[in-house]
């Protein structure tokens, strides 16, 4: 289960410190995380892209990291816009309903702390205005993570800091039925008559002990 923790909501401008019991779970696939610590380690600088999210049982789901053509320092990144314009074109053409999906944003810090940045700021300003809820993660080479959630009301902007995630695991088909066709059910008709014969072997030697006889039918 996710922990939750005391978070700063802030609404037109006013801090306030609120529980997070009511959000009680949000989670992320093991190939989502696992491609956005695979991308911040692939470079030496900082690294960004976009985040597909889906509801599972009702519980919001991070299910994919994408990564862009983008400039970026030590410090510094930023998505080149064409490129990602063409990326989301190419999602729409392939499967339309996918789009509905880009609700976040991901970046690497680099070996810096975790914190929002201004970048940050402005990616999830620029995502609200085509999704009302917007999820962020910024990571580190050290392993840190940080999560943040947007949300978009008439009262203005309510911003969730400091979610812990949990971590979904994948199952592969292949496996499970691998699994199935190696693993038989014993068959226990088979293996009570086994012991019934065995048991039985045993009583008839024990009460009727093999006799040796000789040739005219005498015992030895």
């Amino acid at each position: 289960m996710i922990r939750t923790k005391e978070v700063n909501l802030d609404i037109a401008g006013d801090n306030t410190e609120i529980d997070l019991s009511g959000l009680t779970e949000i989670q992320i696939t093991t190939n989502a995380l696992e491609k956005i610590y695979s991308y911040a380690e692939g470079v030496d600088t900082e690294v960004a892209g976009l985040l597909l999210v889906d509801k599972k049982n009702g519980i919001p789901l991070i299910k994919d990291a994408l990564i862009f053509d983008q400039y970026a320092s030590g410090a510094d990144v930023e998505l080149d816009i064409n490129e990602v314009t063409k990326e989301l074109m190419k999602i729409h053409k392939k499967d339309k309903s996918q789009l509905e999906f880009v609700k976040g944003w991901w970046h690497s810090h680099v070996n810096m702390d975790v914190f929002w940045s201004g970048t940050d700021d402005d990616c999830f300003e620029n995502l609200l205005s085509i999704s009302p809820l917007v999820y962020g993660i910024v990571v580190n080479k050290h392993g840190d993570t940080l999560l943040r959630i947007d949300m978009k009301t008439d009262l203005g902007v309510i911003k969730f800091k400091d979610i812990t995630l949990k971590t979904v695991i994948s199952l592969d088909e292949s496996c499970m039925k691998e699994a199935k066709l190696r693993v038989k059910e014993p068959n226990i008709i088979k293996d009570v008559e086994r012991i019934i014969k065995n048991v039985s072997k045993k009583v008839n030697k024990y009460i009727f002990p093999e006799i040796k006889m000789d040739k005219e039918g005498w015992e030895k």
